[in-house]
């Protein structure tokens, strides 16, 4: 927590303020999900109050070539709550796409 806290302590009120427009103002995308042709690895802490799991659940459905991840005991920054877990689903993806490399 007080690393987060220090993070965004050196954000500017101009920088928050604009990246928080931008995301409200952005186009939705979701529609071009199903035209992705890579392999998409999306990481989703169980306990994330800003974006329910099902929104990472609906985006792993409409994305044909994805794998979905939830990390237990972890909210909106899997990475720093849970870096153990996370660095393990990373590198279990890119191990699978290696392998996958080889077969071919």
């Amino acid at each position: 927590v007080e690393y987060v806290k220090e993070i965004i302590s050196t954000a500017s009120l101009n920088g928050v303020v604009g990246a928080l427009a931008a995301m409200r103002d952005r186009i939705d995308s979701t529609p071009m999900l199903g035209d992705i042709d890579v392999p998409v690895l999306i990481i989703h802490g169980a306990d994330d109050q800003l974006i329910p799991v099902s929104e990472a659940e609906a985006m792993h459905n409409a994305i044909p070539n994805s794998e979905l991840v939830v990390i237990p005991d972890a909210g909106h920054l899997p990475n720093l709550e849970q870096p153990d877990l996370f660095n393990d689903a990373v590198i279990d993806f890119l191990e699978e796409l290696l392998e996958e490399e080889e077969e071919v």
